[in-house]
């Protein structure tokens, strides 16, 4: 990142907001919180930098580690299911210390899967008994798409899609209204 490019974008990124409908604005929304400029790759890049201190510091010989914006995923394939569950322990722990080090949180939606029959389920209760709430899932959405220990099932992929119909037709009636809602068509409705 050139340096006046990031300062102006970190500027940006902090500035209070206001919604525009129309030509309207709406009230200032200075307490911004925890989130991103949607479309912003800037946004993006700083969600990313925020995040890769603690994965580095998670790093575990045995986890390969993942990033994509804001969502983390840590893999441990091993002969053994013991040695994959002391692994993810130790890096999970690892990254949740290093996250809320820095004043962020665990997301809700955090889930353990494994090929192994209760596997996940060991895992996610000694999580729990660390105090790090993880759920055991036989399926998850790795970036919207729902994988079951490498594969992408369906189910999540044709959920995505009816709810982008849903989206089209409530953005269709908005479109008659307003002929410019169109443009949501391209971020609102496409799964």
């Amino acid at each position: 990142f050139p340096e006046p490019e990031a300062a102006l974008a970190l500027f940006m990124h902090a500035a209070p907001r206001r919604l525009k409908v129309e030509g309207s604005f709406g009230p200032e929304v200075s307490q911004v919180g925890r989130s991103i400029l949607a479309g912003c790759t800037s946004s993006t890049s700083f969600a990313r930098c925020t995040l890769r201190g603690p994965l580095l510091e998670s790093a575990h010989p045995a986890v390969q580690l993942g990033i994509h914006v804001d969502d983390v995923s840590q893999t441990s394939i091993m002969s053994r299911a013991s040695d994959v569950k002391v692994s993810l322990l130790d890096s999970g722990q690892r990254f949740v210390g290093a996250v809320t080090a820095k004043g962020l949180a665990m997301s809700a939606k955090s889930v353990v899967i494994a090929s192994v029959p209760g596997l996940a389920s060991e895992i996610a209760r000694a999580f729990g008994r660390m105090g790090i709430s993880v759920r055991a899932e036989v399926t998850a959405e790795d970036l919207g798409v729902g994988v079951r220990i490498g594969r992408r099932t369906s189910a999540v992929i044709g959920k995505r899609l009816k709810k982008g119909l849903c989206r089209a037709s409530r953005i269709a009636l908005l479109r008659k209204a307003a002929p410019k809602a169109s443009k949501l068509f391209a971020t609102g409705a496409r799964p």
